[in-house]
This record gives C-alpha cells, sequence and structure tokens, in this order.
C-alpha cells in the first residue's frame, strides 16, 4: 500500500508540467553565493544562465562546500509558497581534470528546504570518489531540535549512475507535505528515471507551517574520503526549470534562511555503499 501511494504521488507530481517558471528564478545567475568555504571558486555566465562549481587542486576538509540558493532569505530571489503544489529540476554536467591524479571524494545535489542548517530538507544527489561516479541517492532530514534529528537516505542502486551528467528533481506537495526527489541521466529530462516520496516529510519540519520553502544547489567535499585534489573537479549547473507552479519573490519583511543542500548527501554516509 505504501509503495503504491508512493508511486501514485510521484506519478501525480511530475505528470502536472503546465506550469511555467518566472524568468527570475531561471537565471542562475542571479541567485544568492550561500556558502563558500576555501578550495571551491565558481563562475557565473548571465548570458548562458549557468553557474560553475569547482573544487580546486587543493585538499578540502571534509563538508566543506559551495552553494547557491534561490533567495538571500533577507530581501532578495524567489521561493515558494508551501500551499501550493510545486516541482523544480536543474541540469548538471560534473568533469576532471585528472591531471596528475583525482584523488577524494566530491558529491552535488539540489533540493528545497526551510532553514540554514539544513535541518528541515530534502533532495537528491550524487557521488563521487577518486573521479568516479559511485551512485545517485535521495535524501531527507527534519529537525526537531534535538542533538540528532531524524534523517533517512535513499540509495537508487538499481540506476546506472555512470554517468556524470543529468537532471535533478524535486516535487512538493501541499496537501500531505510530502517531498518527492529524483534524479535523471539525460539533461532537460521532464521527469526522473527514478525517484523516492518522502511521506509527509514537510509536517516534520521544525518551522512554522507558512515558511516559505527556498531551492539550493552544491559541490561538497565527500564526508569519509574528502578531496584531496590531483586535479580539479568542475560541475556546472544550468537549465534550472518549474515544470509545475510557481515562484514568488521573497515576501517583506521576513528573517527566512533558506536552505543549504550540503546536509542532502552529508549524512548518508551511514548507509552509502562504496
Amino acid at each position: 500500500m505504501i509503495v503504491k501511494t508512493q508511486l501514485t504521488i510521484v506519478v501525480a507530481l511530475f505528470a502536472a508540467l503546465t506550469g511555467f517558471a518566472h524568468a527570475e528564478f531561471t537565471d542562475l545567475d542571479e541567485w544568492t553565493l550561500s556558502v563558500h568555504d576555501a578550495g571551491f571558486s565558481y563562475t557565473l555566465d548571465g548570458t548562458e544562465h549557468t553557474v560553475t562549481l569547482t573544487a580546486d587542486d587543493n585538499a578540502i576538509p571534509s563538508t566543506d562546500d559551495i552553494s547557491f540558493a534561490s533567495s538571500d532569505g533577507v530581501s532578495t530571489g524567489y521561493v515558494f509558497d508551501p500551499a501550493s503544489d510545486f516541482s523544480v529540476a536543474i541540469d548538471f554536467d560534473l568533469s576532471f581534470d585528472h591531471t596528475p591524479q583525482i584523488q577524494g571524494g566530491l558529491g552535488l545535489g539540489f533540493g528545497i528546504g526551510t532553514d540554514a542548517s539544513g535541518e528541515n530538507s530534502a533532495g537528491a544527489g550524487l557521488f563521487t570518489n577518486n573521479g568516479v561516479s559511485l551512485e545517485f541517492n535521495a535524501a531527507a532530514r527534519a529537525g526537531g531540535g534535538g542533538d540528532t534529528p531524524y534523517d533517512v537516505e535513499i540509495d537508487f542502486s538499481t540506476f546506472d549512475a555512470s554517468a556524470l551528467s543529468g537532471s535533478l528533481f524535486v516535487a512538493y506537495d501541499a496537501d500531505t507535505g510530502t517531498v518527492t526527489a529524483g534524479v535523471s541521466d539525460s539533461q532537460g529530462a521532464i521527469g526522473p528515471a527514478r525517484a523516492y516520496a518522502f511521506l509527509g516529510i514537510q509536517n516534520e519540519w521544525d518551522a512554522e507551517d507558512d515558511d516559505p520553502l527556498g531551492a539550493a544547489f552544491f559541490l561538497r567535499s565527500d564526508d569519509l574520503d574528502p578531496w584531496q585534489g590531483g586535479g580539479t573537479g568542475e560541475a556546472v549547473f544550468s537549465n534550472v526549470r518549474i515544470l509545475h507552479g510557481s515562484a514568488q519573490p521573497v515576501p517583506e519583511p521576513t528573517a527566512i534562511s533558506l536552505l543549504l543542500v550540503g546536509c542532502v548527501i552529508g549524512f548518508a554516509r551511514r548507509t552509502r555503499r562504496r
């Protein structure tokens, strides 16, 4: 029954592709740099509306990352109303300069959430080690204020993760609070090849019911095998798109802080396969 419910939600959320994207949301060069730890660099292309995140040729401590959010959480950018359904996607292309030889792990991801610490978030990501793709996954976290937040990670083990490019998806169902995270190994895809529904996860988030939901993407040094360099890793994010629903300007005044989705894969080390 649970599996049937999950599949129903996935089909319903991603089949409704009649919405249009606000130009401001889809201009990635207008997104806000949220975290910029040493060892990472970035470039913006306003013509192509792309953001390139780079792990430089040096050691980067585990869990350090660089991320961009759809809003600065104060006065600029775009967010989603939690009272309305929406689904969003973004393309990525990860490449490595193996000179002399890449060592260590990188992860990238895309998700939605309500807080800067990432305790309330959900999304999809990709793991790599020594320049080789390991697996796609979906993950969610609900921080209830305790020392050990509830979290869960799903490995798309039946999905071919050999490709280092594709699309990441997140969809939200307002009636149930369900967030569905998915992946495709095709750029520009209109739906995921694999997806997992975190049933009612938004209801467990330690936030007010009307807190806006922001989007973000990131590149991160791995928890178990931190990035050591031996070359560079470069993740190009592009073609962010609203498949259903619409974004809105950040309401003013507001004190919201948006998701830093490094957490989406950061806590997955307990169950990740090698």
